[in-house]
């Protein structure tokens, strides 16, 4: 994962670098104004997805034990994402899109997670993280995480779509 996650960034860079080196791209007009951020994430650190007695027929030693069920986000997990939800809200409020601290962003802040529980929990985390002590609403799809498609056998996932809280402008 490790490798896959820096190659990514890696290309990122290497796009900006270039993007901005390019003189055909225009600068954006002194009175633009960002109006959303969407941030997509992956769940945070799970355990894994097959039964410990699956995987020590495989291993030479037994397996590492997990204190929750296969699947599910880890406490550790769970620190690590309030770890990025508190970063998310250093850096948004650095760069002026959310006030360093208290619940005032709050209404503006829209977390949606898929169906299984890492996943809730993680946005749980995130939110946590963004603005301690205040509840933040992970909205998450009602239907079951085991519906399947006919075609193939994969999880089809039904994420909400919501209508995006209106933002009063800052400074205008």
């Amino acid at each position: 994962m490790r490798f896959v996650l820096f190659g990514f960034l890696g290309l990122n860079a290497v796009c900006a670098h270039m993007v901005a080196q390019n003189p055909a791209t225009e600068s954006p007009s002194r009175d633009a104004r960002l109006e959303l951020v969407v941030v997509l994430t992956r769940h945070g650190v799970r355990s894994p997805l097959t039964a410990q007695a699956d995987l020590d027929k495989y291993s030479a030693a037994p397996w590492p034990k997990w204190d929750v069920a296969p699947g599910f986000l880890t406490p550790h997990g769970y620190e690590l994402m309030k770890l990025f939800g508190a970063w998310d809200r250093m850096k948004f409020s650095a760069d002026g899109l959310l006030s360093p601290s208290g619940c005032g962003d709050t209404a503006h802040v829209t977390i949606i997670a898929d169906v299984d529980e890492r996943t809730r929990e993680t946005g749980k985390a995130l939110a946590e993280g963004m603005f301690p002590g205040y509840n933040i609403v992970v909205h998450s799809s009602p239907m079951a995480s085991s519906t399947r498609s006919s075609a193939g056998g994969k999880r089809q996932s039904a994420i909400p779509i919501l209508p995006l809280p209106s933002r009063p402008s800052r400074g205008a």
